[in-house]
């Protein structure tokens, strides 16, 4: 596949599958291994973001990675499990970013590694103080 085709799966992942909550998209597009793993972060994310949109801000492929950066943004309404045990919905709304790198194979996704801002996220709902306070 070439590098644009790798980008495109990689944005549908990010735009339909994550950001619209359409989950047959992981199946379509997706190695079973990291379609089960993305998809219960994926479940997770829009259970406790029920308004979640994402944002593809920046794309860069070479041979099979592709390296995303996008903006999530949404209305804590969910409980939200982490390190630090579940979050109840705190009715806040919060803008973050996340950088992906992906491995694409043949169509599928294979590989996934994310960087989110939780740190920033957390934040904003006023479950982590921020420097000051």
């Amino acid at each position: 596949m070439t590098t644009e085709q790798n980008k495109q799966i990689s944005r549908r992942i990010a735009e339909e599958g994550f950001g619209a909550g359409n989950f047959a998209v992981l199946d379509e597009l997706a190695a079973p291994g990291p379609a089960a793993e993305s998809r219960a972060t994926f479940e997770m994310i829009r259970a406790a973001f029920p308004d979640l949109q994402v944002t593809v801000e920046d794309e860069i492929a070479e041979g099979d990675k592709v390296a995303i950066r996008v903006r999530l943004a949404g209305t804590h309404q969910g409980p939200l499990a982490g390190p630090m045990g579940t979050i109840p919905p705190t009715g806040k709304h919060a803008e973050w970013h996340a950088n992906v790198i992906q491995e694409v194979r043949d169509g599928k996704l294979v590989g996934l590694w994310p960087q989110a801002d939780v740190l920033g996220m957390l934040q904003q709902l006023g479950v982590i103080p921020t420097q000051g306070q």
